[in-house]
């Protein structure tokens, strides 16, 4: 994590004067100096030093701005609510529940002001921007909207009921096994048994499972959380927290929980080619 002020700095200087670096930065204390120095960003363009307010809070779920926007004044809630997409606002409103908010009508201005008042209370100044962070594999998650990185863990999850689904010989478990999954889920989760992958993290335990679909598919949600907070392990603190507010408060705190304590290089890039495999079907255009 960085100073705003020194990320700017260096992203000027690495994109107008990167050979001239000590030049500049020899008029600056010693202290500042080694701290400008010290930054390891992975781009200098300039679009990531403005603050897009509205675009960068509608990547982050409302379930973080809840608690902000709950200990407003009745009109600053109007004010900010206005300020942003109808649909993240209606989200907000619904569980806000205050009776008689009334909406404004804000210009362009007037929209940008709120949103980045609210920005700032949502995102540590000291979080460096995603135009910043350093190239790896899992960077491509930060593209993907909430729907996206959801249908994402549904299909991790389906490598654990892939594992498990070899061991089931009740036909009727299986009937309702399949019943519970998209026509798309079905085909991977065949590609899955033929592919024999068995990066086994936990078991899935299936023995009291009563044949209802929802309760199967919230098993392997869970699972796919699982494989996911295991394949970002190593990400810097910076993406975790870009990956984090992509989703609600609840499947993040259950992210950053299960974390790897400790790195299994072998674990998390079998994990990280699956992540990969599954972004090329779900998303076979790009993001």
């Amino acid at each position: 994590m960085v100073d705003r002020a020194h990320l700017t700095l260096k992203v000027l200087i690495s994109r107008f004067h990167k050979e001239d670096e000590s030049l500049f930065l020899n008029a600056l204390p010693d202290e500042e100096k080694e701290s400008i120095q010290k930054l390891d960003i992975g781009g200098s363009t300039l679009e990531g030093l403005s603050l897009e307010g509205e675009k960068v809070v509608s990547s982050i779920h409302y379930s973080w701005a809840l608690p902000v926007i709950k200990k407003l004044s009745k009109q600053e809630k109007e004010w900010v609510l206005s300020s942003l997409p109808p649909s993240y606002s209606k989200a907000l409103e619904a569980l806000i529940q205050e009776d008689q908010l009334h909406l404004k009508k804000l210009t362009p201005m007037g929209r940008k002001f709120f949103t980045n008042l609210l920005l700032k209370e949502l995102q540590p100044k000291e979080i460096l921007p995603i135009a910043y962070l350093k190239p790896t594999s899992m960077l491509i998650l930060l593209k993907l909207d909430k729907n996206s990185l959801l249908e994402l863990i549904d299909f991790l999850g389906l490598y654990d009921l892939a594992e498990k689904i070899r061991s089931v010989v009740d036909k009727k478990k299986l009937s309702s096994i399949y019943r519970a999954l998209s026509s798309k889920e079905q085909k991977f989760l065949s590609y899955s048994l033929r592919s024999g992958d068995k990066t086994f993290l936990s078991d899935l335990d299936l023995s009291k499972w009563d044949g209802n679909g929802p309760k199967l598919k919230s098993l392997l949600h869970k699972k796919g959380l699982l494989r996911l907070a295991k394949a970002i392990s190593e990400e810097s603190p910076d993406f975790l927290w870009h990956l984090f507010h992509r989703l609600d408060t609840g499947r993040a705190a259950f992210l950053e929980k299960n974390l790897l304590p400790k790195s299994n290089e072998m674990v998390q890039a079998k994990l990280k080619d699956q992540i990969l495999h599954i972004l090329n079907i779900i998303t076979p255009r790009g993001t």
